[in-house]
């Protein structure tokens, strides 16, 4: 026993000389691997947590893209491809009095993300000529000056309370930084373990976001019109796709001497260039929109025709033809090929390179976002001074357009915008040329990423 114990304090004397020796190394071992554990974790969550995600735009709170704000919040309804709506924040409705009064009975296990229970009295709308009133807790009533079709594709855009609080499902606001007026970062919290969190950052345009991407600011990019020389760095995915929510076209200032006549638009029309197949616009109405009409004047380019329809009207013409095209610097290339193709008909092309709608310009080249519903009363109704670029004032546009926001039968309000799209196309106040192709861009460990936006 003596023997075991002189033989334990050797092994311990010895254990405890060798820690004196070596205490420092042993010390730094231990803070390497600690360090290596938590950069493995900080790594395998910024992975598979985390998603740092780019978008172009310069947005306040009250003006976010749909995209995004439909993850944090619902409206009262959804809107279906087909015309129809279903529930959201409203369990039911009641339509009355011809289209004029909304009754909503409202989700009664809604909460706010503050934690405070869904109340009518808690949603208003700033709309002109509309007046909300809480019944009660769970009844609201909307009453209109007069019927209004559109209203509840209005009604299914999300809602809000102060400071971006929602209704979403998934996903809460979490953080906000701001850079002067607009939003800088966007943090987006998941209410799921199975969702990642979203850090969203904006910037004002694409070749800031391809920086921001180099220099590993963000590890998404999503949705660009040009990816530059990222196509060629490695470890990256690229997938591209065509979107029919929006449009590129060539709109014509009709209040200007040469573009106010007709047959001079036809023939621009006829001699711009166009895609085939699905990437090819024909009017402003989404192709999977249920009020699309596909048998319009759709101008295929035709040098030909274009010479001959200013030939036969070549006493209202000058003899020398200069039109100046104003165009955002991503559709620069569509641009080019559209005054290569003009010039071959013998009208003398400018182009102009610009980062916003001038005030005044002849032609501008520009990607148009399309409205949810097919109601284009903003954009060409002559009324509409501030929206209406083209300065279009058509009668019997007007009309269709006065009646397919006040009839509420969706057959009906079919028939008034297909004979719009028909009348509109044959007026040519703008040639639509393509829907718009996007790349979203995704760092290597992000390329299968499933990022919960809705703007594919």
């Amino acid at each position: 026993m003596a023997i075991e114990k002189k033989r334990f304090r050797f092994y311990w004397h010895l254990f405890w000389e060798f820690l004196k020796r070596h205490l420092a190394i042993i010390l730094g071992l231990v803070v390497l691997i600690g360090a290596v554990v938590f950069l493995d974790l900080k790594f395998s969550l910024l992975q598979k947590k985390v998603f740092r995600i780019g978008l172009v735009g310069q947005y306040e709170t009250q003006n976010l893209p749909q995209q995004i704000t439909r993850l944090i919040s619902q409206g009262l309804v959804t809107s279906n491809p087909d015309g129809s709506y279903g529930p959201a924040a409203a369990q039911g409705w009641q339509i009355n009095n011809k289209g004029k009064e909304y009754v909503f009975q409202l989700q009664d296990n809604l909460s706010w993300d503050d934690g405070r229970s869904l109340a009518a009295s808690d949603i208003n709308y700033s709309y002109q000529d509309l007046s909300v009133t809480a019944q009660d807790k769970q009844t609201l009533i909307i009453n209109l000056q007069e019927s209004f079709s559109p209203l509840l594709t209005l009604l299914s855009q999300p809602i809000f309370k102060k400071n971006l609080i929602g209704l979403g499902e998934d996903y809460r606001v979490k953080k906000v930084i701001y850079q002067g007026n607009f939003i800088n970062t966007l943090t987006l919290e998941s209410k799921t373990d199975n969702l990642p969190w979203l850090k969203i950052r904006f910037y004002p345009d694409e070749k800031s976001l391809r920086s921001a991407f180099k220099l590993g600011e963000v590890d998404i990019i999503w949705g660009v019109a040009d990816p530059g020389q990222l196509v060629l760095y490695p470890n990256i995915k690229i997938q591209t796709e065509l979107t029919s929510q929006q449009y590129n076209a060539i709109f014509f200032n009709l209040d200007d001497d040469l573009l106010g006549f007709k047959p001079l638009r036809q023939a621009l029309s006829y001699a711009t260039p166009k895609p085939q197949g699905k990437s090819r616009a024909k009017g402003p109405i989404s192709p999977d929109s249920w009020a699309y009409n596909d048998f319009v004047k759709t101008y295929d380019p035709d040098l030909s025709h274009a010479r001959k329809l200013l030939e036969d009207n070549r006493e209202e013409l000058p003899e020398k033809i200069e039109i100046t095209l104003a165009t955002l610097p991503h559709l620069l290339e569509t641009a080019e090929k559209t005054k290569k193709s003009w010039e071959q008909v013998g009208i003398k092309t400018n182009l102009q390179v610009v980062n916003f709608i001038p005030d005044n310009f002849q032609a501008l080249l520009i990607t148009q976002v399309i409205p949810q519903d097919p109601d284009q009363y903003w954009f060409w109704h002559s009324s509409q001074t501030k929206t209406n670029l083209t300065h279009l004032a058509n009668l019997r546009i007007d009309q269709l357009l006065e009646e397919g926001r006040q009839v509420m039968n969706i057959k009906e309000r079919r028939e008034k915008y297909l004979d719009f799209q028909r009348f509109l196309l044959e007026e040519s106040p703008a040639v639509f040329v393509s829907y718009p192709t996007y790349h979203y861009i995704y760092r290597q460990g992000f390329e299968n990423a499933q990022v919960p936006l809705y703007n594919k």
